[in-house]
């Protein structure tokens, strides 16, 4: 079978899959000691969970895990580290709290698909097209060209008003920090904004986003602080989702690669790192995280 092919048959689901709604997301692995076991429901057979590729595999209400002798599995469930020893018994999830805070939300949110790959257009894949940027936070970033040694960079207001520009950057840095453009940003309350990257053949590409709106900065804030201390994943995953529901999409997708760093192996890590950079546009990064998908993380 064909790399692509075994890419391809890789992000479809099944038709059983497909066609189910999928149980809420109550937790995740964190840690495997062991011979443990995983099983979708009682009827189906066990599965022998990885130490490496298995951490922070997302966990379903109705799922079921067994540590038989000389097996050690911690879980996060419903905002809470559990351990679980060999015992003669299968453990069942339970169904989510009946709360519905903001570690709640991140841990539901986990186990949901986080939105289809944008459409091959633009080298710039930060801002991401269609997203939002906070001014202070904001870092250019695009997949360099390999035939160009310098490109310009310029934003535009939605009249195309031309509101800064940035000519000779080097190509193969691929990403700028400018304290012009925060400054320009910054005195913006609204509108849609254009940046456009420039090649020495007079060739350009875009990309269009937005601001997140002064009001709802503090409300990020204090949300953001609310995860600041967290048992295990739960501060990243937590800040992530924060920032996806504010369309902040490259600061979850740096929320998730710091997630991945720390647990390189992690199958789970490795998907929704990877739904979150086809989703910016960052396809030279989609492409290694789908290799190590494919050949097996590493």
């Amino acid at each position: 079978m064909s790399l692509p092919l075994q890419i391809a048959l890789l992000a479809l689901p099944s038709n059983a899959a497909a066609a189910a709604e999928p149980k809420p997301c109550v937790g995740w692995v964190q840690e495997v000691r062991g011979t443990v076991y995983w099983r979708p429901h009682a009827a189906a057979p066990r599965v022998a969970l990885h130490p490496k590729a298995d951490q922070y595999r997302g966990l379903r209400t109705g799922e079921q895990l067994f540590c038989p002798r000389g097996g050690h599995l911690r879980l996060m469930v419903n905002g809470r580290l559990r351990e679980l020893k060999p015992v003669d018994a299968w453990f069942t999830l339970p169904p989510p709290l009946r709360t519905s805070g903001l570690t709640e939300r991140a841990i539901e949110a986990y186990g949901r698909r986080l939105g289809a790959e944008r459409p091959v257009g633009s080298a710039l894949y930060c801002p991401a097209d269609g997203g939002r940027v906070r001014a202070a936070h904001l870092v250019v970033r695009w997949q360099p060209e390999p035939a160009w040694k310098q490109v310009t960079l310029s934003l535009r207001d939605e009249t195309g008003q031309e509101l800064w520009r940035r000519p000779r950057v080097e190509a193969a840095a691929g990403r700028l920090e400018d304290t012009e453009l925060r400054a320009k940003l910054s005195q913006r309350t609204s509108g849609t904004l254009e940046l456009l990257l420039s090649g020495p053949d007079g060739t350009s590409q875009s990309v269009r986003f937005t601001l997140l709106p002064a009001g709802e900065e503090p409300g990020l804030l204090a949300e953001l602080a609310g995860f600041e201390k967290g048992p295990g994943l739960l501060p990243r995953i937590g800040r992530a989702q924060c920032l996806i529901q504010r369309r902040l999409y490259n600061e979850a997708a740096d929320e998730y690669e710091a997630a991945l760093a720390q647990a390189p192996a992690s199958r789970a890590l490795l998907e929704k790192t990877l739904q979150l950079q086809r989703l910016i546009g960052n396809t030279t990064r989609a492409e290694e995280l789908e290799q190590r998908l494919v050949w097996g993380a590493k």
